[in-house]
């Protein structure tokens, strides 16, 4: 007989706690793979420890926490909001899978909120599957860093000449000696995330970049350069919009 229970169907209205605990022990339980952990020299007997005791406990705490916010949030929204959910589908099981995997992985409470943003936006709102899908893998490929940058890079005002209808900011510390005095007036994410070095600041942008969530301006400027003068794109003011707690 299978030892392990199927996983609960996901309802539009409040997760009970029971109901969390159910399903966080059901995916726990099929991490199950204590026997080749154990066959690894050296070190398989403490991994082995962990993965059995701790590491479930971490899982499990990290899942249940999802679940109750998840709980919470759709408890707030009036019910006219609320879409029809359909029969149980495979979409919605490989989504949760997805979900359950990512969460279970994620030690940032910050991450995991976002994770369940995600998620009642997708149930109550309708996002697509595919989009929904996106989201969580973005937030999974993400550094809180990363995140940080996408919502200064959202939220910036338009700039003023030479950069005009464009948001955008700089690396730039704003109390630099900058020789292009056009940066002076760009908002400063070095200023911004204080503490944080210049460099490792240029790096996520690039990484940010490189996902199509930020636009290189600099490179199409005279005399400023790549990696000089960023821009939000349409794609980071969509994923920002769906990560975020409330909806307009």
């Amino acid at each position: 007989m299978d030892r392990h229970p199927n996983p609960p169907t996901v309802q539009e209205q409040q997760i009970s706690p029971s109901t969390a605990t159910i399903i966080s022990k059901w995916f726990a339980e099929r991490y199950a793979i204590r026997a080749l952990i154990q066959c690894i020299p050296v070190v398989g007997g403490p991994l082995d420890t962990l993965s059995a005791g701790i590491g479930i406990k971490y899982e499990q705490q990290r899942i249940e926490s999802l679940l109750q916010s998840i709980s919470e949030r759709l408890d707030q929204i009036p019910d006219v909001f609320k879409a029809t959910l359909s029969e149980p589908s495979e979409e919605l099981f490989d989504f949760f899978s997805d979900l359950f995997r990512k969460v279970a992985l994620t030690r940032s409470e910050t991450k995991r909120q976002h994770y369940a943003n995600i998620c009642v936006n997708h149930l109550t709102l309708s996002l697509d599957w595919d989009a929904a899908d996106e989201c969580l893998r973005l937030v999974h490929d993400l550094t809180e860093k990363h995140l940080s940058i996408l919502v200064f890079a959202t939220n910036v005002p338009i700039a003023p000449a030479p950069f005009n209808d464009h948001r955008a900011f700089t690396c730039e510390s704003a109390d630099a000696n900058l020789e292009n005095s056009a940066l002076q007036a760009l908002p400063s994410l070095t200023t911004h995330l204080k503490g944080i070095h210049k460099a490792f600041l240029t790096h996520y942008c690039a990484d940010l970049v490189g996902k199509g969530l930020l636009r290189d301006e600099g490179v199409h400027r005279i005399g400023l350069g790549p990696m000089a003068v960023f821009e939000a794109t349409p794609v980071a003011d969509w994923f920002i919009h769906w990560i975020e707690d409330d909806r307009s």
